[in-house]
């Protein structure tokens, strides 16, 4: 799990209905990123030996963190498992909480949290945002999809060596597994995400309970530690037991794909030998969003000019038609 994509965890970002930002900065593109993915955050995944307290010898931390890892694919969970979910609960450093739940089986991917609901049928992305009280339906350019699906790990987990095992302990088929990580980039980089400022904490321990046989994540938490000893929980996961089978509301699946279609034609580098043109179309009075390159330009324009940008709109009905380049160099 890359930090870009850990970004996503807070959903800052995007404005519905005719705007565009990049896979790295659209909001509630999180899919279910738990608290091991975020061992992997700053310095990136590693093949290096594992990191290990004197309490835990070398080889010990460094083959039950490769377990964990293959173990909590989505890939290795859906061979085993019809349905998985898990509920997340993010604290931001005003006190305020946020609760998400993600789900996934062979059709689809789904996340629900702070009123926004994402539906991915594995290529073909639509969902609801309360705030607005309307439904929408994704466009990707390039690679955004990729980004997009990247991060829609449940119980993913990636090990790095800025992390230090800690403890391992086994007890009535569960393995408890104490880490903790000091580097001081990974560390704010990490706390920014929650919102507070640079040197906040000094530390980060993070708790996974897995069963004992399978590696398989059952829990995690997130601990920030201060200088002075206090610890701030900054997330915490639990897998649900058995989760009911996901089905789309109907009001949400007719308010994309019934009735009356508006489009979106959406051009790349227009006037160029490498245009591109791509469209997507959601029935009228439902929106749009727009998931581009990270290297693109994010802001639209309203002609092939690239000389009006748009502010902006709130009519949800018309056909649109928008330009974007490839690159803000051009």
């Amino acid at each position: 799990m890359s930090k870009k994509l850990l970004s996503l965890l807070l959903a800052v970002g995007c404005v519905w209905s005719f705007s565009a930002c990049s896979s790295s900065g659209t909001a509630a593109t999180t899919a279910g990123t738990t608290a091991a993915d975020t061992a992997a955050t700053t310095a990136g995944s590693s093949d290096s030996d594992s990191a290990a307290s004197d309490d835990v010898s070398l080889e010990e931390a460094t083959n039950v963190m490769q377990a964990m890892e293959t173990a909590n694919t989505d890939d290795s969970l859906l061979e085993k498992y019809d349905k998985v979910a898990f509920n997340y609960t993010y604290t931001l450093a005003d006190g305020t909480e946020t609760t998400q739940y993600a789900y996934q089986d062979a059709d689809r991917y789904v996340t629900e949290y702070d009123g926004y609901i994402y539906i991915d049928e594995y290529g073909d992305v639509y969902g609801y945002d309360q705030e607005n009280g309307k439904a929408f339906h994704c466009l990707f350019v390039g690679d955004a999809y990729d980004a997009f699906h990247e991060s829609e790990w449940l119980a993913g987990f990636k090990y790095d060596e800025v992390e230090t095992v800690l403890s391992l302990e086994e007890n009535d088929g569960m393995l408890l597994i104490s880490t903790e990580v000091s580097d001081t980039e990974f560390v704010d980089t990490y706390a920014s995400l929650f919102s507070y400022e640079a040197g906040a904490f000094k530390k980060l321990r993070f708790q996974y309970q897995t069963d004992a046989d399978s590696y398989e994540i059952l829990a995690s938490t997130i601990k920030a530690q201060a200088a002075d000893g206090t610890e701030t929980t900054l997330m915490s996961t639990e897998r649900v037991d058995d989760p009911e089978t996901y089905t789309p509301d109907a009001a949400i699946t007719a308010a994309v794909f019934e009735g009356d279609q508006r489009t979106l034609t959406l051009t790349v580098d227009a006037g160029t030998a490498t245009v591109r043109v791509f469209t997507q179309t959601v029935t009228r009075g439902s929106t749009f969003q727009i998931h581009l390159p990270d290297s693109y330009d994010t802001t639209l324009y309203l002609d092939a000019a690239y000389s009006e940008p748009s502010t902006g709109t709130t009519d949800d009905t018309s056909d649109k038609v928008v330009y974007v380049k490839s690159s803000t160099e051009q």
